[in-house]
């Protein structure tokens, strides 16, 4: 049984850029594109931080935030596009680091995403240990 659970089916709403936003939960549309690039930045995060545990807790969002916005880079980008429904041109120039958190926070806690790091983290350590 999955530990998997929405905490806001409904969304978020934040304010970026002047702008208000509903950052809703992934839909199947999008999920694929965005589990490969997570995938893409849990590998990154591996390799930069070899000692990160896969079991990502609610309390460790804060430094998972900086985390991601340092080793992440333009992997993040790619997620906000499909999140905010936006061209990078419209936001990369515009988003400062403190509405990036904010940004980055509720994506994670509207689509769980300590919970599908942990799952992305351990099927690419399956795959390392049967290649």
């Amino acid at each position: 049984m999955s530990n998997f659970q929405t905490m806001f089916p409904d969304g978020k709403k934040i304010t970026l850029m002047g702008e208000e936003f509903t950052i809703k939960p992934f839909v199947l549309r999008t999920r694929a594109k965005v589990l490969q690039i997570i995938a893409e930045i849990c590998v990154s995060i591996s390799k930069a931080n070899p000692g990160m545990s896969a079991k990502i807790k609610p309390e460790d969002l804060p430094g998972l935030s900086q985390t991601l916005i340092m080793s992440a880079g333009e992997k993040l980008a790619d997620i906000y596009e499909i999140v905010l429904g936006k061209a990078k041109d419209e936001f990369i120039d515009k988003l400062t680091i403190t509405e990036e958190i904010v940004l980055i926070r509720a994506i994670m806690e509207v689509n769980d995403l300590p919970f599908l790091f942990s799952q992305v983290k351990e099927l690419i350590a399956q795959a390392k240990r049967t290649s």
